[in-house]
């Protein structure tokens, strides 16, 4: 809205609505043919509205699945939705041990409440990958609304699900907004999950479909900063999958 507000869509064609895909019907049913969401699902899934008293992922679950049906309810037959997102590894579970550098930063030793600061990027960004997980668990716990949690090794390994060193190594570098990307969960759901609830809202997942690892991140911000190994076994554990492709198809 803000580009359209600038000028930069003048095609007569190009229209834009704003509304509440979690409320009413957007569009008539099926009137659609392509929907795009491009990292959308897994704020739906994170800014869940959670009853009092309610369970987090129960919640959480019942927003995707009513967000999925109502794209199904606008697309025409032979339509598709095609998202493009983050999603948490296939083996959510497997525990690991997750090793840290403590030395491209500070490491102060002690986990302070960043909603008392007045310039949070540059204290977390002087943070070692190390100190930043220990501010991360403790921002996470509390705006995300997730257990995460983990045990520290007497070899200063981090014994912890997967999931949850995957949701730390994909969001340690986004310091400008870090207490607002604290609130989300970018491995909530897996590949798998994500094709469950697109067939419970009656499409067929195409086979273009398909989980993938971001490379680049791994490469440049992961690796070169932490390793993982199994926490039965002590072998080393590949980078899982990071994002996927999900094409939708509504016969």
């Amino acid at each position: 809205m803000h580009k359209k507000e600038q000028g930069v869509f003048t095609n007569p064609i190009v229209y834009f609505y704003q509304r509440n895909m979690l409320g009413s019907a957007v569009f008539p049913p099926r009137s659609i043919d392509t929907t795009l969401t491009l990292a959308l699902t897994h704020e739906i899934w994170s800014y869940a509205d959670v009853p009092g008293g309610g369970e987090v992922v129960a919640a959480r679950q019942a927003s995707v699945r009513r967000f999925a049906a109502a794209i199904f309810a606008h697309t025409a037959t032979g339509g598709l939705w095609v998202n493009s997102d983050v999603c948490g590894p296939a083996d959510p579970d497997r525990e690991v041990v997750l090793r840290l550098t403590d030395a491209d930063g500070n490491n102060p030793g002690v986990v302070e409440d960043l909603g008392l600061r007045s310039v949070i990027a540059a204290v977390v960004a002087g943070m070692s990958t190390r100190a930043r997980f220990f501010q991360f668990a403790h921002d996470f716990r509390r705006n995300a609304s997730v257990p995460f949690e983990y045990d520290e090794l007497p070899d200063g390994g981090l014994r912890v699900r997967l999931a949850d060193a995957m949701d730390f190594l994909t969001r340690k570098d986004y310091t400008d907004n870090w207490l607002s990307e604290t609130h989300e969960q970018f491995c909530g759901l897996t590949f798998d999950d994500w094709c469950a609830v697109v067939r419970d809202a009656g499409f067929e997942v195409d086979p273009a479909s398909k989980p993938w690892r971001n490379a680049w991140i791994v490469d440049h911000r992961i690796a070169p900063v932490a390793s993982l190994t199994d926490a039965v076994t002590g072998e080393p554990v590949g980078w899982p999958d990071t994002h996927l492709l999900l094409v939708a198809r509504r016969n």
